[in-house]
């Protein structure tokens, strides 16, 4: 819609349950890391290497879990990737990990745990798993790139950052550093969002079944 200087569109998505799609309270405790989760393939484009980089440079203490498969057209990258993660898991307190094709299930038990969802990618289409997050109440951290800044309202309901160090660090510092008040303003919103968004899909597809469309 930005490069074709469309003004007015709207995104539409395979709708999402939103009622599955929902925290459990009950594993709200104090934890002494970060936990952190991206959602997405192993390749150049989701940016998984650079985001590590940035975490390390932070030095917070951080549990990342990236899910998402390995694909054989990045096997070089790959391999870059699992060497940073190895030399992190042996020289830091951090703990980095992949999980490989993984359901539902398992990302909604890692995303119910999560502390910060993070999308870093270089592009990207509407991302799913960053509505599934949205709509679990995660503080979610999006790089500009993605163009996500029609779901993402900078610090309304998520933060945004360029992919750049003093960007990142400068949201994720933010996104930490908010009171519990604030907090729960941002996820609280962020769920909103994404019921509206649904709200509109089902309203575009009744419109469709009835011929108005």
């Amino acid at each position: 819609g930005k490069k074709l200087k469309i003004k007015n569109y709207n995104f539409y998505f395979p709708s999402i349950n939103y009622n599955y799609w929902k925290k459990n309270n009950s594993n709200i405790q104090q934890k002494k890391k970060l936990e952190i989760t991206c959602v997405g393939n192993i390749n150049k484009t989701k940016n998984h290497y650079q985001l590590i980089n940035f975490l390390l440079k932070s030095k917070k203490k951080f549990n990342l879990n990236i899910i998402g498969k390995n694909l054989t057209t990045q096997k070089s990258y790959n391999k870059k990737l699992q060497l940073l993660i190895k030399n992190s898991n042996k020289s830091t307190p951090n703990k980095i990990k992949i999980h490989q094709n993984k359901k539902s299930k398992f990302i909604k038990k890692i995303l119910n745990k999560t502390d910060l969802y993070i999308l870093p990618s270089i592009s990207e289409g509407l991302s799913i798993s960053l509505v599934e997050a949205m709509s679990m109440e995660r503080v979610c951290l999006v790089s500009k790139p993605s163009n996500h800044s029609k779901i993402i309202k900078n610090k309304k309901n998520g933060f945004e950052f360029n992919l750049n160090q003093n960007s990142f660090l400068k949201a994720l510092n933010h996104s930490i550093a908010i009171n519990n008040t604030t907090k729960n303003k941002i996820i609280k919103k962020a769920r909103y969002t994404i019921k509206k968004i649904i709200d509109k899909n089902l309203n575009f597809e009744k419109k469709l079944k009835i011929g108005l469309l």
